[in-house]
C-alpha cells in the first residue's frame, strides 16, 4: 500500500496532520499529543499484545477467521487498531476544545459553523468503512463489519443509522482529506499487505472490538505515552 502523493500535494502534508490532536488532558500549557502519534501508539501496543500476550494458537485462529496468513493478520489487526481514532480529525471533536482552535485554524483546519455533537468513534467508522472498500478493495459488508467494530472501541458500536454522513460535524474538504491521509500513512508505516480480510463474521468483529478497546486503553496511558507536542 502506497501513500497517495497527489493527495499530500493537495495540502494535507504530514506537518499539517501534526496540528491535529488526540489528547490534551494532562498536558501542560498549550501542549498536546498529536493525533498521528496516538494512532501509532495504539498500533504499536497492538503489535506488542499480538506478539507477547496472544498464544500461537490464538493468532492462528484469528488469522483463519480473517482468511489471512498469520503475518498478514498481524499487520491488518494492528492497522485496524491504530485507525480507531481517525475520527478525531473532525470538526465536532477537534474544534470542541477552545485552547486547540488557534493552532488548527493556522493549519487550515477551520469551520465557519460548529457542527454539533458527533462521537469520534462514529466518524472513525465512516472514514474506515469508506477507505477499506475504496482503497483496500474490501468487500462492502466486510468493510462495514470491521469499521463499526473499530468505531465501537469505547463500548458503543455505531448503528447503521449513525453511519449516515453528517458533513458539518465531520468536516469536508481538508478534514476529509486528513482522515484519508492518516489512514494511508498508517497503512504505509505498518506495511499493510494487499491481501485483505474476507467474510468477517460477528464473533470475529466482537473480538476485534474488544482487542481495540484494550490496546487503546493501554495506548492512552500518559505514563507510557506522554504529551509529545
Amino acid at each position: 500500500m502506497r501513500i497517495d502523493r497527489k493527495q499530500l500535494e493537495d495540502g494535507v502534508t504530514p506537518d499539517r496532520l501534526m496540528a491535529l490532536w488526540a489528547k490534551e488532558r494532562g498536558c501542560e500549557g498549550e501542549r498536546y499529543h498529536p493525533l498521528p502519534y496516538h494512532l501509532l501508539d495504539v498500533a504499536v501496543v497492538a503489535e506488542a499484545v499480538w506478539d507477547e500476550v496472544l498464544t500461537g494458537q490464538e493468532r492462528e485462529e484469528i488469522a483463519r477467521r480473517l482468511g489471512l496468513s498469520v503475518d498478514n493478520a498481524r499487520r491488518w489487526v494492528c492497522f485496524l487498531a491504530g485507525s480507531h481514532d481517525v475520527g478525531k480529525a473532525s470538526v465536532a471533536f477537534a474544534l470542541n476544545v477552545e485552547s486547540q482552535r488557534p493552532r488548527l485554524q493556522r493549519a487550515g483546519f477551520a469551520a465557519e459553523l460548529m457542527g454539533g455533537d458527533l462521537p469520534h468513534g462514529v466518524v472513525s467508522a465512516r472514514a474506515l468503512r469508506s477507505s477499506l472498500h475504496a482503497r483496500f478493495d474490501c468487500d462492502s459488508l466486510d468493510a462495514e463489519t470491521m469499521a463499526v467494530a473499530v468505531g465501537g472501541h469505547h463500548g458503543v458500536v455505531p448503528s447503521k443509522g449513525e453511519l449516515v454522513p453528517k458533513p458539518r460535524a465531520e468536516g469536508e474538504g481538508v478534514w476529509a482529506k486528513a482522515r484519508d491521509s492518516l489512514l494511508e500513512l498508517l497503512a504505509e508505516t505498518l506495511g499493510v499487505p494487499r491481501d485483505r480480510p474476507r467474510q468477517v463474521d460477528f464473533a470475529t468483529a466482537m473480538w476485534l472490538a474488544g482487542f481495540v478497546s484494550v490496546v487503546d486503553w493501554i495506548g492512552s496511558n500518559t505514563e507510557y505515552f506522554a504529551c509529545a507536542a
